[in-house]
């Protein structure tokens, strides 16, 4: 298998896999964090400067970058998309990029994606869209500027990451025509790739609604995609982990990386120290929650901080994504609101998709947890309180400020939850130039996209001239951690464990106590923008039976093996006789006509004769076994060289290799070999043959 990562490390995912003839894409990701790039950048001075542009009627004094916004999408200039069969999507925020693969190109493919991906990524979309917009709305007017400065001051162009990797935003007809495109599967359900080459199947992946993890098969191998999953107990359906048990291949891109160190804009004890210069502004830090913990934990310094402050007459401004989070955390606001009695303080959620959001947040039971599908069901209530508080008017939803009633940003009390896209225009900005100076007025910062601290202090200072706000920093990741991903990786057990390179240096960061033991024969890194290959030995395949080929089966119990080992029951083995089949990959078993004659090749003639029970318990012991146990059956003792013997006699071997078990039930006639573990049941062989004389 050829293993090919399209990405740039700057948090987009997408890898191009070439399997068994076929070809396809897993996610399909867009980074949005140059918008923050394209932030208020502090510039030396020059005479060629100029003042920030002033969309609230006030001209701000501060000398400021104004750039065209442009989005690093992964490197699909140097795929063939043509020939790539299908692109499965893990999440909402991965499949940002599909427009440019299905509108601007000659992809021709399947997209499959779970139905409420597809809706998330329609909201995600409309917000990158609206933020787009406010920012070019903004530089319009300071092109001609714009392009003088950068001919005094060539240094300070805004710096893009590779020319091939860089593109400008699609438009809203573009979105709406790749999302149609997009098939909607549901979790276990199967779907076909290239006719029938490889069957993809979606299982729950725990990171949002409608998160999958896949599981693609064919040719008796099978590789697991993780690229959104989390351990986290949240509403949203958790991680399925029995179907991604034994991958031949494990790709794994779902963990949460420290971020790196920013060498040009400082570090948090700068900020800190410069923030605390300001005597009334108070910075209260939150470290990232682990997902070990319970969710609760993460979102109770919210709430609490949020009733405080509009107790006291401040207002809340919590930029956050699109997502179920959102949702939960209006449920957490308004609950301890209304605790504190303070219900009827206004709660606004200020985004182009917020009417979407909500009604599409009361039709999603199915992808919930069983208790949240319980509450729906049983008390006739919707999954989340957001859709009541709308109903009731307690939560308004607007499409922009301008719908914003007349006072609600003086008035005191106020709660506004916008898209944490952009802090340099749209909502998120006006509502900081508008409280930014008010020490009474609180900034939750919860996305990853907004946690540099050097970054946030710039652009707010630029934004109202002196940030007085206080800052709750409590950044919400539901991905697992490098430490707490080990426990996952050592019961999944794959064979081959395939991780982008920067998250194989985290692992290794990890203890070596936590590393041990992780059940992996070979652990393949993958360098951005290079191509591995992963090696999958071919391994047992399902084989379908026809019906009247089950009826011919007769089991006979092995003697010995009545009690089982760890209440699985005993043994039970078959003689038949079928017709081997293969279409498209696939593989079933027939009953022989009646009348036919089989014909089967001349093959070397094997000598059972000389095959001793003490050879072939020495042949298992060198195979490293954990353990080997022979059994002696219809009598007391059993010689070791199996010789003229009834049907019914004969001995058990046992052997115990990790958590899997073989036996071997060996009699004058015949050797059976029943084992659930391919590479166990082919080592069993291997011990047997080894015994044997060919002639």
């Amino acid at each position: 298998m050829k293993l090919t990562r399209l990405d740039n490390s700057s948090g987009t995912k997408c890898y191009l896999v070439k399997f068994r003839k076929t070809t396809f894409l897993l996610d399909c990701g867009l980074s949005t964090k140059s918008i923050l790039d394209f932030c208020p950048r502090r510039l030396p001075a020059a005479k060629e400067c100029f003042a920030y542009a002033e969309d609230v009627g006030t001209k701000m004094t501060s000398e400021a970058a104004h750039n065209q916004p442009v989005y690093e999408v992964c490197a699909l200039s140097e795929v063939d998309l043509e020939s790539v069969d299908a692109i499965l999507i893990s999440d909402f925020t991965e499949m940002l990029a599909l427009p440019y693969i299905t509108e601007l190109s000659h992809f021709r493919g399947n997209i499959y994606a779970t139905e409420p991906t597809v809706a998330l990524a329609r909201q995600a979309c409309e917000e990158l869209l609206a933020a787009d917009q406010a920012l070019r709305l903004e530089t319009l007017s300071t092109i001609s500027k714009r392009k003088r400065r950068r001919q005094s001051n060539p240094q300070d162009a805004p710096q893009v990451a590779s020319p091939s990797t860089s593109r400008a935003i699609f438009s809203r007809d573009e979105m709406l025509a790749s999302l149609s495109k997009v098939s909607g599967v549901h979790y276990s359900q199967d779907v076909s790739i290239a006719g029938g080459l490889l069957k993809a199947t979606a299982f729950a992946g725990g990171l949002h609604l409608g998160s999958a993890s896949w599981v693609i098969e064919g040719g008796g191998r099978k590789l697991v995609y993780m690229g959104s999953a989390s351990l986290v107990d949240a509403k949203c359906c958790s991680l399925d982990r029995n179907p991604l048990r034994f991958a031949d291949a494990l790709l794994l891109s779902s963990v949460a990386l420290p971020p790196p160190p920013n060498q040009d804009r400082g570090t948090l004890s700068d900020v800190q120290e410069a923030l605390v210069r300001k005597p009334s502004l108070s910075l209260l830090s939150q470290p990232p929650t682990p997902a070990s913990q319970d969710r609760h934990s993460a979102f109770k310094a919210i709430p609490n901080a949020v009733t405080d402050v509009v107790r006291d007459g401040g207002n809340v401004l919590l930029p956050v994504g699109s997502g179920d989070l959102v949702h939960e955390l209006i449920d957490e606001i308004a609950s301890a609101l209304k605790a504190a009695r303070l219900e009827a303080k206004p709660l606004y959620f200020v985004s182009p998709a917020a009417q979407r959001s909500i009604a599409h947040a009361s039709i999603n039971m199915e992808w919930m947890t069983p208790a949240q599908r319980d509450k729906v069901y049983d008390k006739a209530s919707a999954p989340y309180d957001s859709t009541a508080l709308a109903a009731e008017g307690r939560l308004r939803l607007l499409s922009d400020l301008q719908q914003l009633p007349a006072g609600a940003l003086t008035d005191g009390g106020c709660v506004i939850f916008t898209a944490a896209l952009s802090v340099r225009a749209g909502p998120t900005a006006q509502v900081l130039r508008a409280w930014g100076a008010d020490p009474s007025s609180l900034l939750v910062v919860t996305e990853p996209l907004l946690a540099d601290d050097c970054a946030l202090l710039e652009a707010t200072n630029h934004l109202c001239g002196s940030f007085r706000m206080q800052l709750l920093k409590c950044v919400v990741d539901r991905r697992p951690t490098p430490f707490e991903i080990m426990p996952l990786l050592r019961y999944l057990k794959p064979r081959t464990l395939a991780v982008p390179s920067e998250l194989w240096e985290a692992l290794l960061a990890v203890p070596a106590a936590a590393r041990a033991s992780l059940g992996t024969e070979d652990t393949v890194a993958i360098p951005p923008r290079e191509r591995v290959s992963v090696s999958l030995p071919a391994r047992a395949v399902p084989v379908a039976a026809s019906s009247a080929l089950a009826l011919q089966v007769q089991l006979t119990e092995l003697p010995g093996t009545s009690e089982g080992h760890r209440g699985e029951g005993s043994l039970r083995v078959s003689r038949v006789s079928a017709n081997l089949s293969v279409r498209d990959g696939s593989f079933a078993l027939t009953a022989p006509d009646p009348g036919a004659t089989a014909h089967f090749p001349k093959a070397s003639r094997l000598i059972w004769g000389q095959l001793t029970l003490d050879g072939y318990a020495r042949a298992l012991k060198e195979q490293n076994f954990d353990a080997v146990t022979i059994c002696a059956v219809r009598g007391e003792q059993l010689p070791l060289a199996i010789r003229e013997s009834t049907e019914e006699d004969g001995a058990l071997v046992s052997v115990t290799w990790g958590h899997h078990l073989g036996k071997v039930w060996m009699t004058a006639n015949a050797t059976h070999i029943v084992s659930n573990q391919p590479v166990l049941r082919f080592m069993l062989q291997e011990a047997l043959f080894t015994q044997l004389h060919v002639l």
